[in-house]
């Protein structure tokens, strides 16, 4: 795989993500307090970094990733490493 083609599939991972979040955008929300009252945390943070990573796990099996969220998967990976931050607008 090349980068076009890497890039291709990233921006496709990103789309998806990006009409998950979409869909859930004026809906009722879950809200969790991470660290402190500024920094929020939704059921959309989540669905969207599992979308993500999910589809970067079937395509780029042995990059890590570090995320957001969740737990980080081969960070110190050779190959490369995916950094990953859904936008979803929980705070400006």
């Amino acid at each position: 795989m090349n980068d076009s083609d890497a890039l291709e599939i990233a921006a496709s991972i990103a789309r998806e993500a990006g009409k998950l979040i979409l869909s859930s955008y004026r809906t009722k929300q879950t809200i969790d307090h991470k660290k402190n009252v500024v920094d929020l945390v939704t059921e959309t943070d989540f669905a969207s970094e599992a979308l993500i990573r999910r589809r970067l796990m079937q395509h780029f099996p042995d990059f890590g990733i570090i995320a957001e969220e969740g737990e980080a998967i081969r960070p110190d990976s050779e190959i490369g490493t995916w950094i990953v931050d859904p936008l979803d607008g929980t705070v400006n």
